[in-house]
């Protein structure tokens, strides 16, 4: 006696039928987004790379060839012009008194004072922990008030770094002028029938000795002569 099985057929249900398309349309959608997005992108961070590392190496071939340049002996005078490496106090009141004559804003008081901050203390300087010697002023100069502003903006454009660290102004009273400016009105710019004003000024200076013996350095490095071959 023979006996013939038959396959079992199944069939789907709609809601399975749903699922399996669901299923399809993920993994179609997962495959393209792959190609459309993340090859592409997984290209563009490759290309980036290989910039970075060109980069880097333009950036290393300009450095060994520039190590060896030295300074042009004009850069090192603008250098040490602005940010000076050793202290002339005399050189400060000189040019006080040049900046407030420029200005038309006579000088009417100076005192050095100790500098501000979280430095040590030495007399009537502050040195910070990198070397940088600091010294405040206290200025005062009198004038019309465009001749006040004209000297602020001369302090900041000098060639020399200053740092204006606060001011005040107050309109002086003729009998102020009288008794404590009497030679004021002898100078032609300032007017009896325009308000005179002071400003008092917290200024400071800056001195960088750290920066000194490369200065030096470099100068001898020019002036050595040439070794005969």
């Amino acid at each position: 006696m023979e006996l013939k099985m038959k396959p079992l057929k199944h069939s789907f249900s709609q809601t399975e039928l749903y699922y399996l398309i669901a299923i399809a349309l993920f993994v179609v959608i997962n495959i393209a987004g792959l190609f459309v997005y993340v090859l592409p992108e997984r290209d563009r961070l490759k290309l980036a790379k290989q910039d970075i590392v060109q980069f880097s190496s333009m950036l290393q071939s300009v450095q060994n060839e520039y190590a060896d340049e030295k300074i042009p002996d004009d850069l090192i005078n603008k250098l040490t012009t602005r940010v000076p490496t050793e202290r002339v106090d005399s050189a400060n009141l000189i040019f006080f008194h040049e900046l407030a004559d420029v200005s038309q804003a006579p000088l009417a008081f100076v005192k050095q004072s100790s500098g501000m901050g979280e430095e040590q203390n030495t007399s009537d300087s502050s040195v910070s922990a990198n070397g940088t010697m600091t010294t405040n002023f206290e200025v005062t100069v009198v004038g019309h008030l465009p001749s006040l502003l004209q000297f602020i903006d001369n302090l900041h454009n000098y060639s020399r770094l200053y740092n204006l660290q606060k001011w005040s102004m107050t309109e002086l009273s003729k009998e102020t002028i009288n008794q404590e400016y009497p030679d004021l009105y002898s100078h032609s710019y300032i007017k009896k029938d325009t308000a005179v004003l002071s400003m008092n000024m917290t200024i400071q200076s800056y001195v960088f000795p750290q920066f000194a013996d490369a200065f030096k350095q470099e100068s001898k490095v020019e002036e050595l002569p040439d070794k005969a071959v």
